[in-house]
């Protein structure tokens, strides 16, 4: 599968390095070494060498084409015991890309960010057990035709090899593309990305340490199988609620239009009666009996409040109703996602306990080979994320359910309120009424005046 893969690192005398040596391993070609009157060993043995080649700038003496002249000038021109010699750039091929069109695609990424920017470029292919790469050796001084310069420091910013980075993002994709493979490969990390997944460690070449590292990284993948399909659930489970709920809604729609054109046609037969020309009536045809217990009925005002609902403060008052159900429903739903919340974080917080626990209680190689290969602080650093998260949630719940239980209250009152609209009573707040009761009583307290009395006296 293709892959992203590349690492920037400077080869330094302060290091040890020796920069003969190294453009000897990478082009898999013995080399003299003119300070230590030696000669390297035969590196093709270890590596296998594709294709290794010089690319030179437009103002780099023609001399510096030959391997050994070039790294014997750099090693001669650095004085300085801690000298940096060079700078390597080591990045991934893709397996699609055939041995042949190697060079040619590793060439052109060559030349367009290093030789063009003054850059000697040393670079060579190598294809061990299916795995290409390349590994590229770059001149860190300022070259012209008559030897090296200054140094360069504007090649050492972070910046410019990010840039380097997503060139070659790009350059990869749009080879894949031309392939026609579906696969595409990404600078960023997973956590860049937004991806919920745990990062693989970097094999090598080396036996012993590749089995080890193999085994950790299938512990690695099964976990990121394991919480790619907990996503997967979430998900269908998310758009089986979505798809729930909008048949609800269209449900409620569809009664509503039914509720409405029937309250439309009652209200049209109330009012074609009360526009009918009706006799007039009075007490004493009443108590006479003249009129019967349906026309009674029709001119008592009990029947008046029927439509009550109709009016204004009936609208209102239903529209409160409608409100306060809508708001319950909002707030269960509310509780259901943050409950689904805790349960996923209960989750990441037991999977990070067990990895740190897994990882401190490892001994030998294998605990030392873990414990520097990750570091368990970002974990503890989540967990107490995860602690601050969920206390969180569990109080925002308990406020909803707090808002639930008065909203519910509400609704009771709404619904006497709408009874009494009903019954053609008029609705007042028992604090309303409360206040105009003593407000009236003191009034009348005010005006009354005592009787005055007289003593009689024996």
């Amino acid at each position: 599968m293709a892959l992203f893969h590349m690492r920037v690192k400077a080869i330094s005398r302060g290091q040890g390095k020796n920069i003969i040596k190294s453009a000897s391993y990478r082009s898999g070609e013995r080399l003299y070494d003119e300070q230590n009157k030696t000669l390297t060993k035969q590196y093709s043995r270890q590596e296998r060498v594709v294709h290794s080649e010089i690319v030179l700038p437009e103002n780099a003496p023609a001399e510096f084409s030959d391997r050994a002249t070039l790294w014997n000038t750099v090693e001669k021109t650095e004085k300085r015991k801690d000298s940096q010699l060079a700078r390597e750039v080591e990045f991934a091929l893709p397996k699609e890309l055939p041995e042949g069109k190697q060079a040619d695609f590793c060439r052109d990424f060559i030349k367009r960010n290093f030789t063009e920017k003054g850059m000697i470029a040393d670079f060579a292919v190598h294809n061990n057990e299916g795995n290409p790469h390349c590994h590229v050796l770059l001149t860190t001084r300022e070259v012209t035709k008559d030897g090296f310069g200054k140094k360069n420091r504007e090649w050492n910013d972070r910046v410019y090899y990010e840039t380097v980075r997503k060139d070659y993002e790009e350059t990869q994709n749009k080879f894949l593309d031309q392939v026609g493979s579906q696969e595409r490969v990404s600078r960023l990390s997973y956590a860049d990305r937004g991806l919920n997944q745990k990062p693989t460690i970097h094999e090598g070449w080396r036996k012993d340490n590749k089995e080890k590292r193999k085994k950790i990284n299938e512990e690695i993948r099964a976990e990121n199988r394991e919480i790619k399909a907990i996503e997967q659930e979430l998900r269908a489970q998310k758009q089986a609620e979505l798809v729930e709920n909008k048949a609800k809604k269209q449900a409620q729609l569809v009664e509503t239009q039914q509720n409405v054109k029937t309250q439309q046609f009652v209200d049209s037969k109330k009012t074609e009666k009360r526009e009918s020309p009706q006799p007039a009536t009075s007490r004493n045809e009443i108590q006479s009996g003249s009129l019967s217990h349906g026309e009674i009925a029709h001119q008592t005002p009990q029947n008046a409040p029927d439509s009550i609902l109709n009016t204004q403060e009936g609208k209102r008052t239903v529209k409160a109703l409608q409100d306060e159900m809508k708001r319950i429903e909002k707030l269960e739903k509310d509780i259901k996602a943050d409950t689904e919340k805790i349960k996923k974080l209960e989750k990441r917080e037991t999977f990070l306990n067990a990895e740190i626990d897994k990882f401190n209680n490892q001994t030998g190689v294998s605990g030392w080979l873990n414990r520097k290969v990750y570091n368990v602080e970002p974990a503890q650093a989540e967990l107490e994320e995860i602690k601050q998260d969920k206390e969180k949630t569990e109080k925002r719940i308990k406020s909803n359910k707090e808002a639930i239980e008065q909203t519910k209250k509400n609704m009771k009152i709404t619904i006497s309120h709408i009874e009494s609209l009903k019954k053609g009573k008029t609705w007042e707040t028992p604090h309303t009424d409360h206040t105009t009761t003593r407000t009236r009583e003191k009034a009348r307290t005010q005006t009354k005046t005592k009787p005055k009395t007289r003593f009689k006296g024996r």
